[in-house]
């Protein structure tokens, strides 16, 4: 509430859109974890759950899972600086950038939105292995491939902002 009242206040200064970003996201996150804990509590105490052997998660799943974790963050915190600094048609072509190259440089505007671009192909690379890495857990596997193709949409829905000049 404090960093969407700062944002306002401060008239979507870049830093507190970040902010706001990151804090909403994770609220939402906490609630959504506490939901499921709730159900599952729900469903084990009414005694309709079966028992389940202990997953085996693999220290390749745990790189994967906290290189998307991480990527997923620095995400947010770039897609703010975007939003707050009106960096979204900093670059007005895809898949180059205003024509020149895909890369062309990592400085001011241009640059942030580069940087954004990049981490989201790679926020999709490193989904696209969990997904790999857990296709045989049954929920794990389920959530991972779902991470994918959310990134996937989005990563479609920015790249139609850019090309619809939005």
């Amino acid at each position: 509430i404090v960093f969407g009242g700062l944002t306002v206040l401060l008239k979507l200064a870049p830093w507190t859109v970040s902010a706001h970003l990151i804090l909403g996201n994770s609220f939402c996150l906490t609630l959504l974890w506490i939901a499921c804990d709730l159900h599952a509590q729900a469903k084990s105490e009414l005694g309709l759950t079966r028992s389940v052997s202990r997953l085996v998660v693999t220290p390749a799943i745990r790189a994967f899972a906290g290189l998307s974790a991480l990527c997923l963050f620095f995400q947010f915190l770039l897609g703010g600086l975007v939003s707050g600094n009106y960096a979204g048609l900093a670059c007005r072509t895809f898949p180059t950038c205003n024509g020149d190259q895909i890369i062309p440089e990592f400085a001011g505007l241009i640059g942030l939105h580069v940087l954004h671009r990049l981490n989201g192909f790679l926020l999709l690379a490193s989904f696209c292995v969990l997904m790999l890495l857990t296709r045989k857990l049954e929920r794990i596997g389920m959530l991972a491939s779902a991470a994918f193709r959310i990134v996937f949409l989005q990563i479609f829905i920015g790249i139609g902002n850019v090309l619809l000049k939005l």
